[in-house]
C-alpha cells in the first residue's frame, strides 16, 4: 500500500522520527489536528471539484446553444460567394459547348442522330483515292 508514493515502512519510519521530536504525549494531539486538516481538505477539494464540474456543464451548454443559434442563423444568409460562383460555373458549363466556348450546345432531337465529323485525314485519303 503506497499513499503519495510512501510505503509501509517509510511510514513506520516517519511514525518513528515524529514520536522521537514531539513525544509520546503530543503525538496523538498532533495526529488528531493532521486528521481534521485532511478532512477539510477532502472536503475543500470536493466542493472545488464539484463548482469546476458546474461550471465546464454551464459552458458545454452555451458551446451547444451558440452552435445552434449560428446554424440558424447561417440557413437565413444568401449563400457564400465561393458557393454562388459554384452554381453559375455548372450553369454555365451546361448550357455553352467545351469546345467551343461562345457557340452554345446544340440541342438534338431524340429522333435524329448525329452524323459522325470527318477528320482532315478522311479527306485527304479521299482526294488521294479520285
Amino acid at each position: 500500500m503506497d499513499i503519495l508514493g510512501v510505503g509501509i515502512p517509510e511510514l513506520i519510519f516517519i511514525l518513528l522520527i515524529a514520536m522521537m521530536v514531539f513525544g509520546p504525549r503530543r503525538l496523538p494531539e498532533i495526529a488528531g489536528q493532521i486528521g481534521r486538516y485532511v478532512r477539510k481538505f477532502r472536503t475543500m477539494s470536493q466542493v472545488v471539484q464539484s463548482e469546476w464540474q458546474q461550471q465546464i456543464q454551464d459552458v458545454t451548454s452555451l458551446k451547444n446553444q451558440a452552435q445552434g443559434s449560428l446554424q440558424e442563423a447561417s440557413k437565413l444568409l444568401p449563400p457564400s460567394p465561393k458557393e454562388l460562383s459554384r452554381e453559375i460555373k455548372s450553369q454555365v458549363t451546361n448550357t455553352i459547348s467545351i469546345d467551343n466556348p461562345l457557340k452554345p450546345k446544340p440541342k438534338v432531337s431524340p429522333d435524329i442522330k448525329e452524323t459522325p465529323e470527318l477528320d482532315k485525314t478522311d479527306v485527304i485519303e479521299e482526294k488521294e483515292n479520285e
